[in-house]
């Protein structure tokens, strides 16, 4: 959502407060309720970000306490052109986190414990990135004045309620008792619903922002992903105490159960898990393609960003093959939006989602410009579940595990198409200038890991009865091109 509709919400949280405070207390009450409304966001200005601190037991860190917090904050403030917020920790076992503050210059960053030991080094970036895209935007100052106006409006409604509503200067009633009486109980919903659609709209904001200053959009998706687990499974006492806190939040950290998902703070988590990938495989002459047909893909809804690399060992002898070969792959990031065009003839062209399930790896500082490409389907009809659970949790798990030099994140996918083959998608990014040397490496690091090849364990690790191989390849990156106005 855009700035203007954020005000236009704003003005009408303002406005509910003012026809609620004239309702139920006439003209004293209209002056009573700006006089509030003024009040409050004045303390809520100054005030607020201690007050949220405070109530969270946020304890500040340094590079000393937190070092790799410490430095991640750093390095991404650096990037974003910010100053150095200050960085608190919260002693809580969920992973979650959040930002707050009046401006930039006077900004904290608040991350559980929880959030250093569960998602990856890379995802723990992801998080922050987007909190510091609330802190560059000054969300933590719209979201705070909703919040105190819907709070402010409740108590003006109760206040109302039970002073009986306003009167004119006869002493006659402005309106209807049934209706004041609707209104000290409708309007504090009414002003959470606007509240809770500025929350919403800023989080989808800052996933986008947060992706932009990581440079990494997996990255979030990734530990969204890993955070929606953790906040169903790991309660928050600390939001639990002071569910007015639970709006700042990346991921919404009260319980589940009763009307939780429609008073929500928070976007659904599946709605903010994007994006896709969109993959082209051609013979077709790499400057020809780059000039004629990955101008018209880019310019498809959905598409943000292509890349296009160049096939390293074609025709490789040493893994079966269910897909024809081909010279050029063009990889186009995509969102919910996005449907795959007619490719011609020379184009072999897979849509693929990435599923919530994390990518795995760790922050190398390096960019990508390699990759292994994995196309993987299962042998039965019914064997799905089988095989995406075995490549997630043993395959690629003990990949990350031995920590193969070269490869910086792995991330699944899985077809966007029901029914169409290869299934799933395993996208392997290296950052260095030789991924054949690095995929080659993978097999010797993770059988030395399990003490040998002849091991339940190794032969559990290289293959299950429902993997089929579809496609297994490395490239070498040759150029990139964003969509100017994605």
């Amino acid at each position: 959502m855009n700035y203007f509709r954020t005000a236009l919400l704003l003005a009408a949280l303002t406005g509910f407060f003012l026809v609620v405070g004239y309702l139920l207390g006439g003209q004293s009450g209209l002056i009573l309720a700006l006089v509030v409304a003024l009040g409050m966001n004045l303390f809520a200005y100054w005030n607020s970000d201690k007050m949220v601190l405070r109530m969270s037991n946020a304890q500040e860190v340094g590079p000393n306490q937190a070092p790799e917090l410490y430095s991640i904050v750093q390095g991404l403030a650096q990037r974003a052109g910010l100053p150095m917020p200050r960085v608190y920790l919260i002693d809580e076992e969920q992973p979650n986190a959040f930002a707050t503050g009046r401006d930039p210059e006077h900004a904290a960053v608040a991350a559980t414990t929880g959030l250093l030991r569960h998602p990856s080094r890379e995802e723990i970036t992801g998080v922050m990135a987007h909190e510091l895209s609330h802190v560059r935007h000054r969300d933590t100052l719209t979201m705070t004045i909703a919040a105190t106006l819907s709070g402010a409006i409740g108590m003006l409604a109760t206040f109302g309620g039970l002073m009986g509503g306003g009167r004119d200067e006869n002493g006659r009633p402005l309106v209807n008792p049934v209706v004041a009486i609707a209104a000290m109980f409708l309007a504090p919903l009414a002003a959470s619903l606007v509240q809770m659609a500025i929350s919403r709209s800023r989080e989808y904001e800052a996933d986008r922002m947060g992706a932009e200053i990581s440079g990494q959009p997996l990255w979030l998706a990734s530990a969204l992903a890993k955070l929606h687990a953790g906040t169903q499974q790991i309660p928050n006492q600390v939001a639990e105490s002071h569910p007015a806190t639970a709006h700042l939040y990346i991921a919404n950290p009260l319980s589940a159960g009763g009307l939780r998902g429609l008073f929500s703070t928070h976007p659904p988590m599946e709605d903010r898990i994007t994006p896709g990938l969109y993959l082209e495989m051609t013979d077709r002459d790499v400057d020809q393609y780059v000039e004629a047909r990955l101008p018209e893909v880019l310019d498809r809804d959905g598409v943000t960003r292509a890349t296009w690399w160049r096939n390293v060992f074609r025709d490789r002898p040493d893994l079966p093959r269910r897909l024809p070969e081909f010279d050029h792959l063009a990889v186009y990031e995509v969102d919910d939006r996005f449907r795959a065009p007619d490719a011609p003839g020379d184009v072999n062209g897979h849509h693929f989602r990435h599923y919530p399930r994390p990518g795995q790896g760790r922050l190398t500082g390096r960019p990508t410009i390699g990759l292994s490409l994995v196309l993987i389907s299962p042998v039965s009809d019914n064997g799905a579940q089988t095989l995406r659970d075995w490549a997630d949790f043993v395959h690629i798990r003990h990949i990350a595990e031995v920590s193969v030099p070269g490869y910086s994140m792995i991330t699944p996918y899985e077809n966007a198409t029901v029914g169409a083959t290869p299934r799933f998608m395993h996208f392997y990014e290296i950052d260095q200038d030789d991924p054949e040397a690095v995929f080659k490496s993978m097999t010797p690091l993770v059988t030395k890991l399990f003490g040998g090849g002849d091991t339940a364990e190794w032969k559990d690790w290289a293959n299950t009865p429902e993997l089929r191989i579809d496609y297994v390849n490395t490239f070498r990156l040759l150029g990139s091109r964003d969509r100017v106005d994605a």
